[in-house]
């Protein structure tokens, strides 16, 4: 549940700092939109690409089964 509301308040942050940025420079709306959520992707890639996979939650070491 804590992630699905990670997700709802990731929208609309950036459908409201889209439409703002959007407003302020005077260009398209959804364009805007699109890439303040390339920015937070590009961030989140900065953030994961730091820390070391055991913290991340994801192995690409394979572990039998029943161990």
């Amino acid at each position: 549940m804590p992630l699905l509301k990670l997700t709802a308040a990731m929208g609309i942050s950036i459908s409201v700092l889209g439409y703002y940025l959007a407003y302020w420079i005077d260009s398209s709306i959804a364009g805007m939109m699109v890439t303040v959520a390339g920015v937070l992707f590009g961030i989140s890639v900065l953030v994961h690409s730091k820390k070391p996979m055991w913290l991340g939650g994801t192995s690409s070491v394979k572990e039998p089964f029943g161990v």
